[in-house]
């Protein structure tokens, strides 16, 4: 989602069919897959911001002149259309531009072109002026447009009854000096699981009157603290909005089990900056940490199953184990008679020759010597004579 915020789908309905335009509100020359593009033609050297996007500071009756760079990568002479609109919100804050044909309110009213179309060889590039007035009661904070440009001829994709235009267009950000501020809060952070993924939900909150370039890190550790998934971008929160961020995690960890979620933002509390350029102005606000349960995967599920049957079976080799051991110690020494076996003594004293083997440690091929002495458990006959010759207690 982080590469994509800029993007809006406009879908307008006519009487046969309808087209959807989708606006990329462009970063840099939008042009590397062969089509056009543009980026402000005179950049502040020292704003890198405004590489990207069109930025003034201008009092109400104020003028700017400028220029775009307009660039053909086709391979085929374009004529390009130009136009500016103003800046909207999609539904989940993210910046976005109005359509053409809707009502200019903002900026998209106080820029004018000198001209409304170009046509570009194959591969050419121009730089079209234009002019901005900032009329002489423009409320005090930000105000936002978008300066689109987009090919005269193109038809749009027919894809059944959906015809797909594709325009580019940069921002613009206007601010009218006054009383400034910014005041940005990460408003909320969950983490939703679907299916074995985690969801990272955000929603940053600008109270401000002009809008913040925002950065949002997200990051999912073990409990001792070691990294398992991070992500991070930068994102405009506009004055007086608010934007939904989605971070979904696709590398799972294969063991599962609980780890700890966390989120920030950090941001340049500056006025009329656009990123966080001074760690001496940089605002960071961190959310409070989730504990969350990771699903492990089937095939660490089945791990866990045979380490857990594993681990009982041997719980229950050391009971018997233990059990035996106390009866291996009452039993008493008995010296080897020549014709003796391993079988014949352990059928006597009515146990399994196995537990006579295992109480003398005796291995293969079990062979015992006359004179020799071994443990053996007492005769059957000898302990209930024992029983019967044991002194009751007196009573008393």
């Amino acid at each position: 989602m982080k590469h994509l915020i800029h993007h809006l789908q406009i879908v307008l309905v006519t009487v046969i069919t309808a087209v959807v335009t989708v606006t990329i509100v462009a970063s840099s020359v939008s042009a590397a897959d062969g089509g056009i593009g543009g980026r402000p033609a005179n950049p502040d050297p020292s704003n890198p911001r405004t590489q990207s996007i069109f930025i003034y500071q201008l009092k109400g009756g104020e003028s700017k002149r400028d220029e775009v760079l307009i660039v053909n990568s086709t391979n085929r002479p374009q004529t390009i259309d130009l136009y500016a609109v103003d800046g909207v919100l999609t539904n989940t804050g993210a910046y976005a531009c109005k359509q053409e044909v809707e009502q200019k309110e903002d900026v998209g009213s106080w820029v004018t072109f000198d001209f409304s179309q170009v046509t570009l060889a194959a591969g050419a590039s121009q730089k079209i002026p234009f002019n901005v007035l900032v009329p002489a009661g423009a409320d005090v904070g930000e105000h936002n447009g978008c300066l689109v440009f987009q090919s005269a001829g193109d038809e749009g994709e027919v894809q059944g009854n959906v015809r797909i235009r594709t325009r580019q267009a940069i921002r613009m950000a206007i601010t009218v000096p006054g009383l400034l501020k910014k005041d940005v809060e990460l408003k909320s952070f969950a983490v939703k699981k679907v299916d074995r993924l985690q969801q990272f939900l955000l929603t940053i909150s600008n109270k401000g009157n002009v809008s913040s370039d925002v950065t949002v890190s997200v990051a999912l550790k073990t409990l001792w603290g070691a990294g398992v998934y991070a992500s991070s971008g930068g994102y405009p929160v506009l004055a007086n909005s608010s934007l939904d961020l989605n971070f979904v995690n696709e590398t799972t960890p294969f063991w599962g089990g609980w780890y700890v979620a966390s989120s920030k933002i950090e941001y340049d509390s500056r006025p009329g900056s656009y990123n966080v350029q001074d760690n001496e102005f940089k605002v960071t606000k961190q959310s409070p940490s989730i504990v969350v349960l990771v699903i492990p995967h089937p095939a660490a599920f089945a791990i866990y199953w045979c380490v857990l049957l594993a681990v009982i079976a041997g719980i229950i080799v050391c009971i018997r184990r233990r059990q035996q051991a106390r009866v291996f110690a009452q039993w008493k020494d008995y010296t080897v008679k020549r014709g003796d076996t391993l079988t014949d003594l352990a059928a006597r004293r009515n146990t399994r020759w196995e537990l006579v083997a295992r109480a003398n440690k005796l291995t293969k091929p079990y062979v015992l010597v006359a004179g020799a002495t071994i443990k053996l458990p007492q005769p059957p006959h000898a302990s209930r004579a024992a029983k019967k010759t044991a002194p009751k207690p007196k009573k008393g």
